[in-house]
């Protein structure tokens, strides 16, 4: 049994197979091992990967970044017509896994698909409706880190290993710390940033050249065709300046001024670059910090930083963790744009494939905590921030008021002690409780994470038996025949 291992990239995307013990990183039509997360659609015609990132500019009806849009309720127009991130998602995976097959001369639609860790429930449920709509059987979800770990982590010296990886990507960021113990792998600890990601820094240039637009070549408005120009030459930019002092930024023609043509000419050096990315970088120290405080581990006791996600390639980055924890804890093996397809891969062959010589046994964990809403906007906390899963927590609750029917419960994550001030997720109502005086029911509630990180809830009346079981699933506000619908009408979109 084939399994694919898809990284499913805010920037850019990566899928690997397990072949005869062999991870096979697969190369899309352009020969090349990482596809551009950009979607576009012309004259009905959806594109995928670098050739619509190539008409990025000329054309208005593409898509960036869509990863930072899915589980929200946010919609795409593209030609006139509305479509949900999770929809946009389908097309990137269908389109890794068709040119795989095609490659393999297979017909794979198992697939384990990599989140951020900091991924809330209704991001990872969506990202699993992206991959059921492009028609995929998806086995498992599997955080980012953990993957970059799976992917560096299996080796004879690893015996009672603290790693630590450092996961920036495109558009998310994640540290995780993993007791790796042979092919043992237990997440203590993990951390993040869902908005922090390759796409800050791009920015952090694109403001500096708008900048130079506006005050020194007196241009008056950056239009939507600027703007596009101005990002992939900051993104240019900011890779060359990974490897050398200063950089020339040239953009031909970018506007009109004065009835004559103006270009972009402009020297960029490094130091400028990470001087006004000192915010980003702080964010970045922050969120180290809190997860080693949380995780109990100093870093001292860290054996291996493991680097994972494109944008680690910056020399700020690097200098920053070789300061932090010295450079020869600093791991440097990985392809840091394989790295999490790879250890996808590598995870579902050890799980799925009984020829495998591999037995990987992984323990992650819940990002976030999970509770629910008690009376006066308290919040009760039934499973903390990194609980290793799969976890089943049961607590019981009564009535506030006399006489109740029935009894909402709402579920929220989160780590705030009021209630009003963490993520509402989903609510249902239990019925047919017992009718007494507040404080006499008993309402046994249930919260069930799986290996997907993905929440089952439920509450039973003890007296009554009345119960109420639900997938938090229909936060997404999508049911059987919507999705039916979005199966079907992505069939029709080829």
């Amino acid at each position: 049994m084939k399994i694919f291992g898809i990284d499913l990239g805010t920037t850019n995307s990566c899928i690997s197979v397990c072949e005869n013990g062999e991870v096979n990183v697969l190369e899309n039509e352009e020969g090349l091992k990482t596809t551009p997360s950009v979607v576009s659609v012309r004259n009905k015609e959806w594109l995928i990967g670098d050739v619509a990132k190539r008409q990025l500019e000329a054309n208005k009806n593409t898509v960036l970044s869509i990863k930072r849009l899915i589980g929200s309720d946010a919609k795409v127009e593209l030609e006139g017509k509305e479509y949900r991130p999770e929809f946009i998602s389908a097309k990137i995976l269908k389109y890794l896994t068709s040119f795989a097959n095609k490659k393999l001369k297979e017909n794979i639609i198992d697939v384990i698909i990599t989140v951020p860790a900091h991924f809330n429930d209704r991001q990872r449920k969506a990202t699993k409706l992206a991959g059921e709509i492009a028609g995929l059987r998806v086995l498992r979800l599997v955080n980012e880190p953990t993957a970059a770990a799976l992917s560096y982590g299996i080796k004879p010296d690893n015996k009672g290993q603290n790693i630590l990886v450092f996961d920036l990507g495109g558009g998310t960021f994640d540290i995780s710390i993993l007791e790796v113990d042979n092919n043992d792998f237990e997440v203590i600890a993990t951390g993040g940033d869902n908005s922090l990601g390759g796409d800050d820094w791009d920015n952090v240039i694109v403001e500096i050249l708008k900048k130079h637009c506006l005050e020194e070549l007196k241009i008056e408005k950056i239009d939507r065709s600027m703007q596009v120009r101005l990002k992939v030459a900051a993104e240019k930019a900011k890779k060359e300046l990974s490897s050398s002092l200063s950089t020339k930024i040239n953009v031909p023609f970018i506007a009109i001024v004065n009835n004559e043509p103006v270009h972009i000419d402009y020297d960029l050096e490094r130091s400028t670059f990470e001087k006004l990315s000192f915010e980003l970088m702080k964010k970045v120290e922050q969120i180290l910090i809190e997860v080693l405080k949380e995780s109990k581990k100093t870093t001292e006791s860290i054996d291996k930083v493991v680097l994972a996600g494109g944008s680690t390639r910056m020399v700020m980055v690097k200098d920053f963790l070789e300061k932090f924890f010295g450079r020869e804890k600093i791991s440097f093996s990985l392809n840091v744009d394989e790295a999490i397809s790879i250890g996808a891969a590598i995870l579902g062959d050890s799980i799925y494939n009984e020829k495998s010589s591999s037995e990987i046994m992984l323990m992650d964990v819940t990002p976030i905590s999970l509770g629910t809403s008690l009376a006066e906007d308290k919040y009760d906390i039934l499973i903390p921030k990194n609980t290793s899963i799969p976890i089943s927590i049961t607590k019981e609750y009564t009535t506030a008021k006399d006489f109740m029917d029935e009894i909402e419960i709402d579920i929220r994550q989160g780590e705030d002690q009021i209630a009003s001030n963490n993520k509402l997720i989903a609510h249902f109502a239990l019925k047919k409780i017992q009718k007494a005086e507040s404080g006499t029911p008993k309402i046994s509630c249930t919260f069930k994470i799986d290996v997907d990180g993905i929440l089952h809830a439920s509450a039973t009346d003890l007296s009554t038996n009345a119960s109420k079981t639900i997938v938090v699933e229909n936060y997404l506000d999508i049911d059987e025949n919507e999705k039916k619908s979005l199966i079907k009408d992505f069939s029709k979109n080829k």
